[in-house]
């Protein structure tokens, strides 16, 4: 069976220190403010509706914002992003390169909680390119959206992992999930997956130089 590696984005392609989280949460804020005129009470009573509901993280809240004013859930993400400063992430053109030599032999997938617009400005400064060509290469790209079940968005935890799996047809014990926080790695093996921890010393292109030697030096596992 043909393995499969994903990779978070942010944290992972870039680090976090070229566009901290509290960045987005600021554009988010600007955005729900500026485009849907929310107050702050009703800001509040959304929040506390999707906690009750179990639908955890910003882009279910700004789902349920959206829901709340009518408003397109992709025309906001496209505005959020607009209001994001993405010009502090350097390019990593030999990262390009690897990855798609990887997927030369792999299934290879890019996974994030954000959203579609905040992927393609990712990849468009880390690699210089469009996130369509990525999609030419067998790079798929698994954006929030892809993991939505019964109109939640199912975050990196296992039941997000699994969701994945099972919609494009890739066998957990053959995945590997490349991450920056030890909770999603963790969440990966508890579905069966194979799980690499990204830091500042295991960078991924120091965790990939493994994934792309030829199968006799990788060892019997990668086969």
């Amino acid at each position: 069976m043909r393995q499969t590696l994903l990779f978070d984005c942010d944290g992972v392609l870039y680090p976090l220190s070229e566009l901290p989280t509290k960045n987005l949460v600021e554009a988010m804020k600007e955005t729900s403010r500026c485009d849907l005129g929310l107050s702050g009470d009703e800001q509040r009573l959304i929040s506390k509706q999707t906690r009750e509901n179990n639908q955890l993280g910003m882009f279910n809240y700004i789902n349920a914002m959206c829901a709340y004013k009518n408003y397109n859930f992709d025309e906001f993400c496209e505005r959020m992003a607009t209001r994001v400063d993405y010009s502090k992430i350097r390019e990593n053109r030999q990262l390009y390169l690897e990855i798609k030599q990887a997927a030369l032999q792999y299934n290879v997938g890019i996974l994030t909680n954000n959203s579609r617009a905040h992927t393609e400005a990712v990849i468009r400064q880390v690699f210089g390119c469009d996130a369509k060509l990525l999609e030419t290469e067998n790079i798929s790209l698994f954006d929030v959206k892809k993991t939505e079940k019964n109109g939640i968005f199912l975050r990196k935890q296992s039941a997000g992992l699994k969701l994945i799996c099972d919609k494009y047809g890739y066998e957990p014990a053959y995945t590997t999930l490349f991450d920056d926080a030890v909770e999603n790695v963790v969440a990966a093996q508890k579905i069966g997956m194979n799980g690499v921890l990204i830091d500042k010393d295991n960078h991924l292109q120091k965790a990939l130089r493994l994934f792309l030697q030829p199968p006799k030096i990788r060892g019997k596992y990668y086969e």
